[in-house]
């Protein structure tokens, strides 16, 4: 299965230096792996949230739930007030998924401390991580 990790905090609505939001980016990037995955058979579930909490959506395999999923994450990150953290959106997702999957990140930073390098080491152990 292909977990997307979404950063929907403020500042995923930065301008790249290429000129286009980096949400834009994320959800094309987002989109292409998850229409793989659905057209390989693969389920496509999302964890997305900010400092306000996090969210997530059920595993499913078609198209229109891929859909679905890029709306909610572009629509929560539209409306976000809240800065970004993507920590606590991996803390859920190694508390949550069981199953070996891959994990596609999509953020805007990721700062590089010492309970952040053992966060990503545990989630390496079980998962592939893009």
């Amino acid at each position: 299965s292909v977990v997307l990790v979404f950063d929907s905090g403020v500042n995923m609505r930065a301008i790249s230096p290429s000129g286009e939001r980096k949400v834009d980016i994320g959800m094309m990037a987002a989109g292409i792996l998850g229409y793989l995955a659905v057209r390989h058979t693969d389920s496509v579930s999302a964890y997305y949230g900010d400092t306000g909490g996090v969210h997530k959506t059920q595993a499913r395999s078609s198209e229109s739930h891929l859909e679905r999923i890029l709306q909610t994450v572009l629509r929560a990150t539209n409306t976000s007030q809240q800065n970004s953290s993507i920590t606590a959106v991996l803390n859920d997702v190694h508390r949550t998924v069981r199953s070996r999957s891959i994990l596609v990140v999509v953020t805007d930073g990721f700062e590089v401390t010492d309970e952040n390098v053992a966060l990503l080491r545990r989630l390496r152990h079980k998962h592939e991580i893009f």
